[in-house]
Parts: structure tokens; sequence; C-alpha cells
């Protein structure tokens, strides 16, 4: 059996890192040598400001899809477009007001839209899923739960980000709006002295 002592297991951050590291599609320093992990901040705080340049001031999008239709084949498309200083991406959350069946009637955490509905994301110049749409619980986790980004994601100001929902199979004659909302969570990224701001990073 080997000893934990003379074998001691990975770090925890560091695999973290390295999930964040290639799920943003950014490729280790090959200058530095060894795990790609070690390459990259620890935060999105160290990595998009660390020198401290910026004035940091939270920032939260949301994205509604309004109405749903109830039918299989049923898409919604909503979009929001950026304020004009850069956005660090670090968590997407999201939930269905359909949901409130589920969890009302049944006492069930799990997402039925999330596992009924497909989805697609991006800006003007990238498609996150590509072609390719995913369930929501499969690409965001359940209504209860969140995608997260622990090095961030930096999108530039005034992009606009888009939602589209395919619903996969029909939910008959159900009287619930069809509403979702996705929000994402992070900060912005001021430039010192711009905006009436000034001193240190909030």
């Amino acid at each position: 059996m080997n000893d934990p002592r003379r074998y001691p297991l990975p770090q925890t951050r560091q695999s973290t890192a390295f999930a964040a590291n290639h799920e943003v599609g950014a490729a280790g320093d090959p200058q530095r040598g060894g795990d790609p992990a070690q390459n990259i901040a620890n935060t999105a705080r160290e990595r998009w400001n660390p020198d401290n340049a910026y004035i940091e001031i939270p920032a939260f999008y949301n994205i509604v899809i309004p109405n749903l239709g109830p039918n299989t084949g049923d898409d919604a498309t909503g979009s929001i477009t950026l304020r004009p200083e850069d956005f660090i991406c670090e968590r997407i959350t999201w939930a269905a007001v359909q949901d409130l069946l589920a969890i009302l009637e049944a006492g069930s955490s799990l997402s039925f839209i999330g596992r009924s509905v497909e989805v697609a994301w991006g800006d003007e110049f990238t498609r996150f899923l590509n072609k390719d749409p995913a369930l929501i619980s499969s690409a965001f986790g359940d209504s209860n739960g969140f995608l997260d980004f622990p090095n961030g994601i930096r999108f530039s100001g005034k992009q606009t980000l888009s939602v589209t929902c395919r619903r996969v199979f029909g939910v008959g004659e159900i009287e619930v709006p069809g509403r979702i909302d996705f929000t994402l969570h992070g900060f912005g990224l001021l430039p010192r002295g711009s905006g009436g701001y000034s001193g240190g990073a909030q």
C-alpha cells in the first residue's frame, strides 16, 4: 500500500485551475513547463486585474426568455447588450417558472424544464456550444445549480449576449408561463478616473 506521506494526493486547487484553464480555451505557457495549472491565476481578479489597474464593480446581467411555447419544437430567444466596460463572467445561474409545478407538487429538486429544453448561447462572434445545442441541465446544471468559471471569461463592453431555447418535447396544456431566466454574475473593469470612479478597487 502506498504511504500517503510519500505519495501526496493532487491538490484540489490545481486540479480546478487546470479544468478552468481548458474550459475557457487557454493553454499553459510552454516556456514555464510543468503542470499548466501552475501557469494561471487562482481567481478571476488575479487573472484580469493583477496590477489593480482597474476599478472593479459588481456586475449582473439577466437574459430573459419571456414566453417559451408549450409544444415540441417551440423556440424563443432573449438577449442583452453589455455596458461599455469589460465584463468578467464568473458564474451563470438559471431558473424556469414552470419548474414551480415540480417543486410544489412533487417536492423535486430536479428540473423538468432543464431536461426538456435545449439551449444555445453566445455573442456576435462566438457560439459557445458550437452548432450543437445542449439540454439546459447538461450545460448549466439544474435550476438550483450553476456553471462556474473560476478564472472568469472576459467579454468586451457593448457586446450582445443571446440565449436561444427550444423545447425537445412539449408540456401540453400547461398554464404556467414559459419564462426562463439566465443570470451572469461577475464584475466590470473600469479604467481608474473614468465614470467618476477613483481610489481603490471595489
